[in-house]
């Protein structure tokens, strides 16, 4: 309420003199109802046994600085005003509606405020005046709800690319987002009959998902799902080929993270591949053969130690993916292949050979018991010798073959004891030098057939 101030001269020294109240500077004289518009903000009407103010004006003021609030992305501002005007009359559909879309903009991902949008949306749908008032709230409130979706979705996906363990929390998401549309047609659907009660059960909403075109948001929030996988797959294997010889922490935290991105691009292909949806297909499509990539490079992680003999370096293998797992991840990656051909006929499924034993040509036996890893550069380099120089022979081919019909002998009896090693490890030190000055490399390396 404003002070009583003389409107002649703005003195506010007004005393009430038999029943009119008299102005002290100038003299001027108001009557008990010209006081009562003076004093209170608003229009009033006097007439009647009561006095009733008219806050329109105010109320569009708000709403003005409220809509200008959302426009500069200022939602807390914009929510103040709302509830303002929520104060002054309750029943304000566009106020209602407002307030909840800026409280679903101030979401986070640990805290979503998706039910106060859904409140505020019900209270907006169940407040509209007419049918078109109705339908225009609804068409706004679902194209919000829309947009906000794909918002939260990234932040959730975000989360677990920041931090793995965060999975588990993002998969109770889908499911709520979902009911989050069901809920804002449902209030939709309710609002509409009550507004429709005279047509009885002509009454047929929109089904404002596919009136809007917005039936693809499942979609949408699957490609920030395959991207989130991808990066976080990309940064752990950044991470984990950062040092040339990983160390059993950088592989753990490797096959950790790599379990999550590959969990996140499996959560996009359905359980029954037969009811595969033609806009389904390109991010299966995508998550499969990222998938076919991942799973490739993961059969071939390993960790390395470091040892010396005679202040020379090795790194021989640690920790490595064992045969059996090696044979379970070529079925998954088959698997993919033939969800690819599924959703796409032309696609041509090429042939995925079953991964083979270490050593299938014989395995270098007394070196890999001395540097103890078939998977070193030490025995990269006696493995390239012997596929490219020993086996060009027929004199080498006959001591390929012999050496392994000794070797593996020799090994089994003395291959655990260290005088063993020890007297093995100096020449075979000198001879791999010898060799990778002869340009022998010591890279990784793949058996050659012979």
């Amino acid at each position: 309420m404003k002070q009583l101030t003389c409107e002649m001269c703005g003195g506010t020294d007004l005393i009430k003199q038999d029943g009119i109240f008299v102005c002290q500077n100038c003299g001027t004289k108001y009557s008990v109802e010209e006081a009562k518009k003076m004093m209170i903000e608003g229009t009033v009407d006097v007439t009647g046994s009561t006095v009733k103010v008219d806050d329109s004006g105010r109320i569009e003021n708000y709403m003005t600085m409220a809509n200008n609030a959302y426009a500069s992305s200022n939602n807390k501002e914009a929510e103040e005003y709302c509830n303002k005007i929520i104060e002054i009359d309750p029943i304000h559909p566009e106020a209602w509606l407002l307030k909840g879309i800026v409280a679903g903009w101030q979401s986070t991902s640990r805290n979503i405020r998706m039910d106060e949008f859904l409140s505020c949306v019900k209270n907006s749908l169940s407040n509209a005046k007419t049918t078109e008032d109705l339908d225009d709230l609804a068409d706004r409130a679902y194209k919000e709800y829309y947009n906000l979706t794909l918002a939260i979705n990234k932040l959730k996906v975000d989360s677990v690319v920041s931090y793995s363990k965060n999975w588990k929390d993002y998969i109770s998401f889908p499911p709520i987002f979902l009911m989050w549309g069901i809920n804002i047609q449902i209030a939709y659907a309710t609002a509409y009959k009550a507004l429709n009660t005279d047509k009885g059960d002509d009454v047929k909403p929109r089904y404002l998902s596919e009136e809007l075109g917005l039936d693809d948001l499942y979609i949408k929030c699957k490609e920030t799902l395959i991207s989130g996988g991808i990066k976080l797959w990309n940064s752990s294997l950044h991470d984990y080929e950062s040092n040339g010889y990983p160390t059993d922490f950088m592989l753990d935290r490797m096959m950790e993270e790599g379990k999550i991105a590959m969990l996140m691009l499996n959560y996009v292909i359905p359980s029954d591949t037969s009811k595969i949806t033609d806009n389904e297909k390109p991010n299966i499509i995508k998550a499969c053969k990222n998938l076919i990539t991942m799973k490739t490079v993961w059969m071939d992680l390993k960790s390395y130690t470091v040892s010396f003999y005679n202040g020379v370096e090795s790194h021989p293998v640690s920790k490595c993916i064992t045969m059996q797992s090696k044979q379970e991840v070529t079925a998954e990656i088959r698997k993919y292949h033939d969800i690819i051909k599924l959703c796409d006929p032309s696609y041509v499924v090429p042939t995925v050979d079953d991964p083979k034993p270490q050593a299938a040509n014989g395995g270098c036996y007394v070196a890999t018991a001395v540097y103890g890893s078939y998977d070193c550069p030490q025995v990269w380099t006696l493995r390239r010798y012997r596929d490219y120089d020993l086996a060009e022979t027929w004199y080498g081919r006959v001591f390929i073959r012999t050496y392994y019909a000794i070797s593996p002998t020799l090994v089994k009896w003395f291959g655990h004891t260290e005088w063993f090693k020890r007297i093995c490890r100096g020449k075979l030190d000198r001879i791999v030098k010898n060799l990778q000055d002869k340009g022998f490399e010591s890279t990784p390396y793949e058996d050659k057939a012979w």
